[in-house]
């Protein structure tokens, strides 16, 4: 066998054993950042910011550091979710209803929601 054979040969073996793999897939963003079967909150507008998600809500959004902080959500759960301005579901103030599948931003006078549960 000539140099330039062996040459070939190695270089082609050493080729076929190359593994080839996908580079990391991009992280989400926005909105697409809630998690299946959850309701997000997102802090900024857009589905931005930090994130809080449940999947039956919460009584505090204190407890999630999450009390009045609020600016977008995504429904991303089967149920729809309700949204008080007052802890513990009282819904003696403005509240919100948001069905599966929707997300937004929510009106920047209403943006102080203080519980949250499936309705």
């Amino acid at each position: 066998m000539s140099i330039i054979t062996k040459t070939l040969v190695v270089a082609t073996a050493a080729l076929s054993s190359m593994v080839i793999t996908p580079g990391a897939a991009e992280a989400a963003t926005g909105y697409d950042r809630c998690p299946p079967g959850h309701m997000c909150l997102f802090d900024l507008w857009d589905g931005q910011g930090a994130m809080a998600y449940f999947k039956s809500g919460s009584p505090d959004l204190a407890l999630q550091n999450f009390d009045d902080r609020a600016q977008s959500q995504r429904n991303n759960n089967s149920s729809s979710f309700c949204a008080y301005v007052n802890k513990y579901y009282d819904n003696s103030g403005t509240s919100g209803t948001y069905p599966p599948g929707t997300s937004g931003n929510f009106n920047t006078n209403v943006n102080a929601y203080s519980s949250l549960r499936k309705c």
